[in-house]
């Protein structure tokens, strides 16, 4: 090779350099080139999660060679992705994402729900039920016998023939252990906290003629336990809450004394984990310390709900009438890549029959409901491209569920009073 040969390959070689360096450059700091539009943009990501794993991915149409859990990289912005997930036997999971330059669009908690529930007897000997109320670890249930009585797993609790319709406003403690609940007689309403091992205490009775006042209150104490809501205070169960003619009181069971909240014109409450929500007429949510104390108000629900219901997490409070199931954001929240602000609430489902049940998903991330047509409907609360997924199954034959979310267990009621177990974890 001469010398002149060699100055030209050189040359050439830094000129190729020097062209490529930016082009280089550019890749390692995010940039691609768009062929559609020949511009040179920074690209993003999708990550995807899903349980079960191994579901197959597409992406605008096209089947990706990658199963979940996956990062679709090398994404143009400005653009919206149609995402469909499938596995055989689930129904399938559809989304349309945006991406944003040098970030990950994330979707963790991609829940697959089973095309067909398979249910099989729950438990092998059990009295024929109306209505039934699963423990949140599902190893006791409380339910209505058809005859009248109420049962406690194999305990027989008011083989007195007064329950004239239902039992109802049933509220298992945290751990399990205690059971709150009311039914209706002829008498009027009683209310009662039942042990798991035997021990009954009548609260209508402890609070006319037992209960010692800790604290003063503002206003004489209602006469009567006319309560409309009872909530566990604690894990354990050793003190509830009771909403009583719009009033919040706080019975130690322990002590038998009685105190009351600072909040008044209470329509609706809940409990968990030490944090108390409340729906204050006319349409304010109220969030505080289960003592009551840090009462902070949050903002205005965007209809009137009849029912509250904090999720498993402790970010987040759905909320529901007959026709819509709304939700609440408690706290600034990132989880599944979706932001959302303290305060902040959407509108998950909206309904064309009435809302008998609600209960969340164990990831907090799905809201599912009973219908009075018999549908069961699953929610998603993720809204991204404008719509929240939801999956629904027709049962006719069944009356009622309930869901344990500590052990992903869903359980049925069917028409002729059996209790029904789905075999896999939901």
């Amino acid at each position: 090779m001469t010398k002149r040969t060699r100055r030209v390959l050189f040359w050439l070689a830094v000129a190729v350099f020097v062209a490529a360096t930016p082009l280089i450059v550019s890749y390692a700091r995010g940039y691609r080139l768009d062929i559609s539009g020949l511009d040179l943009s920074r690209v993003g990501a999708i990550a995807l999660e899903t349980k079960p794993k191994e579901a197959t991915v597409w992406l605008n149409n096209k089947k990706l060679s990658k199963s979940t859990p996956t990062v679709i990289r090398n994404l143009f912005p400005e653009k919206n992705y149609e995402l469909r997930i499938e596995r055989e036997g689930f129904w399938p999971w559809e989304k349309e994402l945006e991406v944003e330059p040098e970030l990950v669009t994330a979707v963790r908690n991609i829940v697959l729900f089973p095309l067909e529930l398979k249910l099989a007897p729950a438990v092998s000997e059990a009295p024929v039920f109306n209505n039934f109320f699963l423990s949140p670890n599902a190893e006791r249930v409380l339910g209505r016998e058809t005859g009248g009585n109420v049962s406690l797993g194999t305990r027989l609790f008011f083989g007195d023939g007064l329950l004239a319709s239902e039992v109802k406003n049933v509220h298992w403690s945290e751990n399990g252990g205690r059971v709150v609940f009311n039914r209706v007689t002829y008498l009027g309403e009683r209310w009662y906290v039942a042990d798991t091992d035997g021990k009954l205490t009548y609260l209508n009775g402890l609070y006319e003629t037992e209960l010692r006042i800790n604290q003063p209150a503002t206003k004489p104490l209602p006469r009567r336990f006319a309560a409309e809501e009872v909530l566990f205070s604690d894990a354990a169960g050793s003190k509830i809450t009771a909403l009583i003619e719009g009033r919040l009181f706080v019975i130690n069971l322990g002590d038998e004394t009685i105190s009351e909240l600072a909040v008044e014109n209470v329509k609706a409450v809940d409990l968990r984990s030490g944090r108390l929500v409340i729906f204050k007429n006319p349409d304010i949510i109220l969030v505080s310390k289960s003592s009551g104390e840090d009462l902070t108000l949050l903002g205005n629900f965007r209809f009137a709900p009849n029912n509250i219901l904090i999720s498993p997490d402790g970010k987040k409070a759905a909320f529901w009438h007959n026709w819509h199931i709304g939700v609440f954001w408690l706290e600034d929240s990132a989880d599944d890549g979706l932001f959302r602000k303290r305060g902040e609430q959407d509108i998950v489902f909206p309904s064309l029959s009435p809302i008998k049940r609600v209960r969340w998903h164990s990831s907090s991330q799905y809201l599912m409901a009973f219908l009075e047509n018999g549908e069961f409907t699953v929610a998603e609360l993720d809204g991204r491209g404008g719509s929240h997924n939801a999956w629904t199954w027709d049962l006719p034959e069944i009356a009622a569920f309930d869901y344990a979310a500590a052990k992903e267990e869903l359980w049925f009621l069917d028409s002729s009073g059996a209790l029904l177990r789905h075999a896999e974890k939901f």
